[in-house]
């Protein structure tokens, strides 16, 4: 019986679809970025200045961007960090293609804090944060998140 525990305390039947960040350094870096979004799920995009499939990422959502830039409960956030992205490239990146868009640029510590808090070494990557602050298991990517939000949240009307 206590192995068929400890089984089940480690390798869950049924996976929860989210999980909450655990505390931390890392966690607070993010949770302070995501602040600033309060109640809305959101599709967070690490990504770098010198990364190709970053930058085609980016440029490849930018109808669907305007069409979801005043949703009530969703937002794109853009997260690069000063190695990654030298700041004048960022700047020009940010003034051509995500001007008015939330786009963050933190240091190389915090962003290697972030790395470690979602485990990942190749970018672009993605995760996806519910209105409750927890990360969806629900893996999305900027060739995903089309269909995830019409099926979610609908397509907006044009205002």
């Amino acid at each position: 019986m206590e192995a068929e525990r400890i089984l089940e305390s480690t390798h869950p039947e049924k996976e929860e679809k989210s999980y909450q960040l655990p505390d931390g350094k890392a966690a607070d870096i993010f949770r302070n970025i995501i602040k600033n979004h309060p109640n809305k799920v959101l599709f967070v995009d690490f990504w770098a200045t010198s990364c190709g499939p970053c930058r085609r990422g980016i440029e490849a959502t930018a109808n669907l961007r305007k069409i979801y830039k005043n949703h009530p409960e969703f937002q794109f956030i853009y997260i690069t960090g000063a190695k990654e992205s030298p700041r004048k490239a960022y700047e020009e990146y940010v003034e051509k293609n995500l001007k008015g868009e939330a786009s963050y640029y933190v240091t190389d510590t915090e962003y290697n804090y972030l790395r470690e808090l979602f485990h990942f070494n190749g970018i672009p990557h993605y995760e996806l944060v519910e209105k409750d602050g927890s990360i969806s298991r629900d893996n999305q990517h900027s060739y995903t998140i089309q269909n995830y939000l019409e099926n979610r949240f609908g397509i907006p009307k044009e205002e």
